[in-house]
């Protein structure tokens, strides 16, 4: 792709010719490169750059407000937990890691599983 500034037209994010509906917001920090990143580069530049979503009060692993992002855990997301977190029993709970600080403890009901994709 070649992003030389020869022309005025508008770079468009998102959308084909059957939908319409382009990215339409502010986008902060992106970058380019000139290559593919190596899956190692990738990581180390993500998790580089993440904040840890923390536990902000005891309670269930699937309750957004014991998260200070206000969202359930993501298979992507780096959390710190400073409070006792349950999985619910026959849930699946998925961080890319965990750190405890404190008397943070995530503890599993029955059948539960929390998978670590670090």
């Amino acid at each position: 792709m070649d992003f030389t500034a020869s022309n005025s037209t508008d770079l468009l994010i998102g959308g084909m010719d059957c939908w319409s509906y382009y990215f339409n917001g502010d986008m902060d920090e992106l970058r380019f490169y000139n290559r593919a990143l190596t899956r190692e580069e990738v990581i180390s530049t993500y998790t580089f750059e993440k904040v840890p979503i923390q536990s902000v009060k005891d309670g269930s692993w699937n309750d957004y407000t014991v998260w200070s992002c206000n969202c359930i855990p993501h298979p992507s997301d780096i959390l710190q937990v400073s409070h006792q977190v349950t999985v619910p029993a026959n849930n699946i709970a998925q961080a890319f890691q965990i750190t405890y600080t404190n008397n943070g403890k995530v503890t599993l009901g029955q059948g539960a599983k929390l998978f670590l994709n670090k």
